[in-house]
């Protein structure tokens, strides 16, 4: 979706990319969490299924921008 939006609007980017790391927070809370939380406790390997892939796809989302924004300007 980034990469689409960034030839045509620039100036949006930024504020595409925190409204799409807002959607990923909502549903890890709305459809993960429940099931995670469901014996009442999160173990360190529920959290690390998660956070692990996230980090590592925020990451190379957060370079992708850099480079696209780095060569537009």
């Amino acid at each position: 979706m980034l990469l689409m939006n960034s030839k045509t609007k620039d100036a949006f980017l930024g504020w595409l990319f925190f409204i799409t790391s807002g959607l990923k927070f909502l549903a890890f809370f709305i459809m993960i969490y429940p099931l995670y939380n469901l014996d009442g406790a999160i173990q360190k390997a529920e959290l690390f299924t998660f956070f692990l892939p996230y980090s590592l796809c925020l990451t190379i989302e957060i370079h992708q921008i850099i480079k696209i924004l780095n060569t537009n300007s």
